[in-house]
């Protein structure tokens, strides 16, 4: 049930601007905005940790 609680989340947050969409199509847009959160993430890590990801720092 997680889906339908980032579902809903993310209707109250966004409100009429997702009114239009289906829960389909806005899980769509939650996971592309997951998928370049977590791009931007890695690319800020590999900027202060010279070159590396926190991942990468574990792993050693």
């Amino acid at each position: 049930m997680q889906i339908d609680s980032e579902i809903e989340t993310a209707r109250k947050i966004l409100g009429k601007t997702v009114a239009h969409l289906p829960d389909g199509e806005l899980k769509k847009v939650i996971n592309q905005f997951d998928h370049l959160t977590d791009l931007w993430m890695e690319d800020y890590e590999r900027s202060i940790f010279d070159g590396k990801t926190l991942n990468d720092i574990v792993r050693t």
